[in-house]
């Protein structure tokens, strides 16, 4: 094998065997919660002739995620209800969504490319994506939007330059097909999940980094992805207000609680990736209003940082205020601004931030780089780093072995989620503990006697 063989393919190896080894653990874990609504009894992947209904009827599932729940009718045909070839396919989906993101970031001349692609595969936060079965919409969406980002900064002439401050990059030749491709991938990504809707925005917070502007050429060439966006994001939120049922009291936010809530989320997510612990499946539902001037706080920091760091880019570059950017506009489809049925139980969960988590560990993977400049003790702090995350995460998703294990954690961590209880209470009837049922029924009904479904077990 040639040094320049080794040398180009060595790091997308070793991200794929750290990921395997990492998630490991659920290739022999069950299935959770909505997984039965979505493969196990869902009667579009079950029945021959579903494939039809799953393309044809947006309605025909809980969300319109056609391509999502085509891979699970094939596996279906493959393996039927084992539970361990589907964990298996997500492990690896992962695997190769952080390998083309490396590929991407290394293109883009990013220092501390494999760094920030090793921990966006093995952070704590991405384990509920990769472990939850029903969360291949997630790594499916990330293969697809990292081929399209692939070919889209191709086609804008952007990737190979050397350096990431300097002047627009030497341009290739125009290649209609690159664009073609690019907005096919785009489209992929979309039928897989919609929440990638926002990542031509996040995109041209790339090209603002790399050039310093966005010219015509490069907006014309986002155009059609943002068409794309508007359109099938629209179709999503009509489906989860009108056909999942994110309606009632539970989604009457208010503009003012709508901006609180945006700004709240945008730090929690950012403070449980510099610091994941403490995790849970349902996080304690916040309640927002009050408090007085204090609670605009985190709105207006959030707002402020972007524009602080690129007010600074003089002394440190383009890079951290494009991030910045790119991580609000990747979160922003969960940020609270669209009603997610979810906001019934809490108004974050770990697979909402798994597209903003590629922002966050490409900023902190460059920011290590350019402070460990000496490259034995770079090479040492990032295989340090992502083996620490890859042990958090091999533990973490011990968590989603079963159900029970589940909802059991989830109870552990916020004594308050009565969706656990309820869901608890039902695995421990169908085993004939009514007793244990009936303790975790009377709880949930203590303390959300307005929750009707806790009444109807």
């Amino acid at each position: 094998m040639s040094r320049s063989f080794a040398a180009r393919f060595w790091p997308a190896g070793l991200l794929v065997v750290l990921t395997c080894a990492v998630y490991s653990a659920t290739l022999s874990a069950g299935f959770v919660w909505d997984d039965d609504t979505n493969v196990t009894a869902n009667p579009t992947v079950l029945s021959a002739d579903g494939l039809a209904r799953i393309w044809l009827d947006p309605l025909a599932n809980q969300q319109y995620y056609p391509l999502t729940h085509t891979s699970f009718w094939i596996q279906y045909r493959l393996f039927g209800a084992r539970p361990g070839p589907y964990h298996a396919l997500n492990v690896l989906l992962q695997a190769a969504s952080a390998v083309l993101l490396w590929r991407v970031l290394r293109g883009l001349a990013m220092p501390g490319a494999w760094l920030a692609a090793g921990i966006f595969a093995v952070h704590p936060l991405q384990v509920e994506s990769v472990a939850w079965v029903t969360e291949r919409k997630n790594t499916l969406a990330g293969i697809f939007l990292m081929v399209s980002a692939l070919y889209f900064l191709r086609d804008a002439g952007l990737l190979g330059a050397s350096d990431a401050s300097a002047a627009p990059p030497r341009r290739e030749p125009p290649r209609r097909h690159f664009g073609l491709a690019a907005l096919a991938f785009f489209l992929l990504a979309l039928a897989s999940k919609t929440a990638v809707a926002t990542a031509p925005a996040a995109l041209l917070a790339v090209v603002w980094w790399k050039r310093g502007r966005i010219g015509r050429d490069v907006a014309m060439r986002v155009a059609p992805l943002v068409a794309l966006a508007i359109a099938a994001g629209v179709a999503t939120a009509w489906i989860e207000k009108h056909h999942v049922g994110a309606t009632g009291g539970a989604w009457s936010l208010g503009l003012h609680d709508k901006v609180l809530l945006a700004g709240r989320v945008l730090w929690f997510y950012a403070g449980k990736f510099a610091w994941p612990s403490g995790q849970a499946f349902i996080y304690p539902r916040w309640t927002l209003g009050g408090g007085g001037p204090l609670v605009w706080l985190s709105p207006v920091t959030a707002a402020l940082v972007p524009v602080a760091l690129g007010s600074a880019r003089r002394w440190i570059g383009r890079g951290p205020a494009a991030a910045a950017l790119a991580y609000g506009l990747l979160i922003a489809p969960a940020s609270g601004f669209f009603d997610l049925f979810f906001f019934r139980y809490s108004f974050v969960q770990d697979h909402f931030q798994y597209f903003g988590c590629i922002a966050l560990a490409a900023l902190l993977g460059a920011a290590l780089a350019s402070l460990v400049r000496q490259r034995i003790a770079f090479a040492s702090v990032s295989v340090a780093i992502v083996l620490v995350l890859g042990t958090l995460s091999w533990q973490r998703s011990h968590v989603f072995k079963d159900s029970e294990t589940l909802w059991l954690d989830t109870l552990a961590r916020n004594s308050g989620a009565w969706m656990a209880r309820a869901n608890l209470a039902k695995l421990l009837t169908a085993r004939g503990d009514a007793d244990a049922a009936a303790v975790q029924l009377r709880e949930a009904v203590r303390s959300h006697p307005q929750e009707a479904e806790v009444y109807n077990l």
